[in-house]
């Protein structure tokens, strides 16, 4: 008898080891697919952030595409021409005299800076 009970406790012995080494097979497979899980999420909302960033950027990128149409529509047109020309250039037509008011202040210009030796004294 003590022969048999010591085979079968070594049976269950086998089998109890059978069994943790299988749970703990799928502990470490569950851990592991939740992490992945966790994993893809953050990867997913991280997409979905930069999807909707390009779409934002897509939408001001047609606004501006619509505006550049308008103002390429408008380039033919000679009034426009005309005051861009007067306005920006400060172009006038022939036999026609510019006349500016002195309480108006220029505007400066970024790239000009006035001579040290050019002043209204000089010029007598």
């Amino acid at each position: 008898m003590n022969t048999r009970e010591n085979q079968i406790r070594k049976r269950r012995k086998n089998v109890n080891k059978f069994r943790i080494i299988i749970s703990a097979i799928t502990i470490f497979a569950c851990i592991t697919l939740l992490f992945t899980i966790f994993k893809q999420q953050i990867q997913i909302r991280n997409i979905n952030n930069v999807k909707l960033e390009q779409q934002n950027k897509k939408a001001e990128l047609e606004k501006e595409i619509v505006k550049l149409s308008d103002d390429s529509k408008n380039l033919d047109n000679p009034e426009l021409i005309e005051k861009y020309a007067r306005e920006k250039l400060g172009m006038v037509k022939p036999n026609e005299i510019l006349i500016k008011d002195e309480k108006e202040k220029p505007k400066k210009d970024s790239n000009f800076t006035p001579s040290p030796t050019l002043d209204k004294k000089s010029d007598k």
